[in-house]
């Protein structure tokens, strides 16, 4: 007895292997690229909502934004703020004014905040 082996059909071009009517149906590819746009969504949001509930530490006004403010409403001299005023309600800087022949201290207290505003009253020390 003599056993007689029959090659695979091969498929054509189109997918239909010879003698069928069906096409070969290849495994499914994976993609890569929907998988790491939703990552990077992911991502983004998380940035988000860590910026938004200040969970990178709170913000600050800039030193020279409250020496400026200082020239412009209490004196015409110098006014030098060695540090920023964080953006924290009660928290406070003091700066330095050198108006002429004249030097003294102006302190910045934040009285509230809103989002990105903050107020703040300065005062003569």
């Amino acid at each position: 007895m003599t056993a007689s082996v029959t090659p695979e059909p091969t498929a054509t071009a189109n997918g239909v292997v010879p003698g069928s009517s069906t096409p070969e149906v290849s495994p499914p590819r994976r993609r890569l690229g929907p998988i790491l746009t939703v990552l990077g969504s992911l991502a983004a949001v998380v940035v988000g909502v860590i910026a938004l509930f200040g969970l990178l530490g709170p913000g600050v006004v800039d030193s020279s934004v409250v020496a400026n403010e200082i020239q412009g409403r209490i004196t015409t001299g110098q006014a030098i703020c060695s540090e920023d005023l964080p953006a924290e309600v009660g928290a406070s800087i003091t700066c330095s004014v050198l108006d002429g022949a004249d030097s003294y201290s102006v302190r910045a207290t934040v009285s509230a905040v809103d989002g990105d505003d903050v107020s703040y009253q300065l005062e003569q020390v």
